[in-house]
């Protein structure tokens, strides 16, 4: 298990930190990656570091809610109906989730998909676990990252406990602006 870790802790942060600086460099009229119809159960894509970036750019304007887990993980499997449960409590943000399995376990991600009843973006690494050792680390998986309306990072915890106050923040400052004007 711990080597599993470490195997797939570069590629978090490798995609993390891609996402972060490529992000802001997209086109935000980009449509790759739209996530799905709500109450659409999700289709599983591969996705990269570069359309990882893409996917972001392509919901700037929106608040954005991204869980990196694994099926090997328990803790990602423990906590990951929480991110469907942020997902349906906040229909108006983006939620994604990102698969670090190794792309051979596709069909076991898909059937986790299924029995949560994603109806979010759902996507499975296509790097598995080919990322060099000498990367910058991330300490595992699970990862929650919140984006702001700017695509901007605005959170990275593992602890899930940490996320819907701090997406609740990003919801009223996003619609603080709206209530000034009206004023």
């Amino acid at each position: 298990m711990r080597n599993l870790l470490n195997q797939n802790r570069p590629l978090l942060l490798l995609l993390c930190l891609l996402a972060t600086s490529l992000s802001c460099s997209s086109q935000p009229g980009d449509s790759a990656g739209k996530a799905p119809a709500a109450g659409a159960l999700s289709e599983v894509k591969p996705i990269d570091s570069d359309g990882f970036a893409a996917l972001l750019a392509s919901h700037r304007g929106k608040v954005i809610l991204v869980d990196f887990w694994a099926t090997w993980c328990p803790p990602c499997v423990a906590e990951f109906p929480n991110t469907v449960r942020l997902h349906r409590k906040y229909p108006e943000i983006v939620t994604i989730g990102v698969a670090m399995d190794n792309p051979d376990d596709l069909q076991k991600v898909k059937d986790f998909y299924r029995e949560q009843e994603v109806d979010f973006g759902a996507y499975i690494s296509e790097l598995g676990d080919s990322v060099p050792e000498d990367s910058l680390l991330q300490p595992g998986v699970p990862i929650y990252q919140l984006y702001d309306t700017a695509g901007k990072l605005y959170l990275q915890t593992m602890d899930a406990e940490e996320v819907e106050p701090k997406l609740q923040e990003l919801l009223q400052a996003k619609d603080a602006p709206a209530a000034a004007a009206g004023a």
